[in-house]
């Protein structure tokens, strides 16, 4: 866990911003820049920061001096309420990184102090990136939540429980089934993937169960994706969308562990772990999930957060998918306030595709600007231009 310092002469703030960082680093904070010295002199922090909240504009420049002093390498984050531009401008010169106005919440301070790492910490994980992909974590982040959601992966993968996953498109729930296979004692099998929304209605039975010859008009023998699955892992995406007498035949097939193809009287045993997955708003329509598949498939429910839940992640994910797209790039420190400031409806597939934009837009440049930032997926002729240099 870094270490953060946290000055502030106000014992109350003090006290709420630790309360709001607690979970994500190892906290020390002081009321004075005497008692600030002291713990510089005999601690290294990986990052500082400083209210200057009442503090006279005359001794704003030794106070951040003499910080900057004891730990120039130490990103300093200056934060405060109604301050002037003159002040943020005396306090960027003295030596702190950036600045930040009161009120904010923890998500914006998180991200604040990530973008603080930027570019050395995220940049080394950049290098990790490009060169040990073995090292790589399939899912990307380093927020309390993400770190829980990986928690949660590694202990439903231990049973062989249905484990259904909840979460907007985009947030990574196919990532999130394949990773509890992953890790769980099927893994040497087949992690079979299905998005149920692809399946013509009429033909989902076949799908899901196969068919015999002569099941109907043109179908032969093939087998359906339980079969596909078997000994492994069976992930249905989206399996709100099927029509309520497959998913009766489905809670029959759950319930028995047997179940056989269109067109035959043969029953097959399955060895199939079920992982599913849909929008939580389908849960609530009756007419469209059956209640009693429900309460079938949620033994282990996993809830994969919005990105919009976990901004400061943004500056890890977004290096990543740099590094897959052009490994020679980098992202300016204002272009990735431009990811953090953007409310991402599309989650982190939205992320990866304005990164891939980002990268066409950059053209010959190493780095990538906020210019070259588009989070409005309508095209605009003009914008093209503009960033292409036509």
């Amino acid at each position: 866990m870094k270490k953060l310092l946290i000055i502030d002469d106000n014992d109350t703030d003090l006290q709420s911003m630790a309360a709001l960082l607690a979970e994500t680093y190892a906290i020390s904070t002081c009321t004075s820049n005497i008692e600030a010295a002291r713990l510089l002199d005999i601690e290294k922090f990986d990052f500082i920061i400083l209210d200057l909240s009442k503090k006279p504009e005359s001794s704003i420049v030794s106070i951040i001096s003499s910080i900057h002093g004891l730990s120039s390498s130490t990103p300093l984050l200056c934060i405060g309420a109604a301050i002037q531009a003159s002040i943020i401008v005396l306090a960027i010169k003295a030596g702190a990184h950036d600045f930040m106005e009161k009120p904010f919440t923890a998500n914006n301070l998180k991200a604040k102090l990530l973008l603080a790492a930027y570019p050395t910490d995220l940049r080394e994980k950049a290098t990790d990136y490009n060169y040990n992909a073995h090292k790589i974590p399939a899912i990307i982040g380093s927020s309390t939540i993400i770190s829980t959601i990986c928690e949660t992966i590694r202990l439903f993968a231990k049973h062989d429980a249905s484990v259904l996953i909840l979460g907007e498109s985009g947030t990574g729930k196919e990532l999130a089934a394949s990773e509890i296979h992953r890790h769980s004692k099927r893994s040497d099998k087949s992690f079979v993937p299905v998005d149920c929304a692809s399946i013509p209605e009429h033909l989902a039975e076949s799908y899901l169960f196969g068919t015999e010859f002569g099941a109907y008009t043109g179908s032969t023998r093939r087998k359906g994706f339980f079969e596909a699955a078997e000994s492994g892992s069976l992930f249905l995406d989206e399996l709100g969308v099927l029509a309520l007498p497959i998913q009766a035949k489905l809670l029959r097939v759950l319930e028995t562990r047997t179940g056989s193809r269109m067109g035959s009287l043969h029953l097959h045993n399955y060895d199939v772990r079920l992982i599913s997955a849909t929008n939580a708003a389908n849960l609530n329509d009756s007419g469209q999930f059956r209640r009693d598949l429900l309460q079938r498939i949620n033994t282990l429910v996993l809830e994969m957060p919005p990105l919009r839940a976990h901004l400061e992640d943004i500056p890890e994910i977004a290096i990543f998918f740099l590094a897959k797209f052009d490994s020679r790039k980098v992202i300016s420190g204002p272009a990735m306030q431009k990811l953090h400031e953007w409310h991402w409806p599309g989650n982190v597939r939205e992320l990866k595709n304005v990164i891939e934009k980002a990268v066409v837009f950059s053209d010959a440049r190493d780095t990538i600007l906020d210019s070259d930032i588009h989070t409005d997926t309508t095209p605009r002729w003009g914008v093209m231009q503009q960033s292409l240099h036509l």
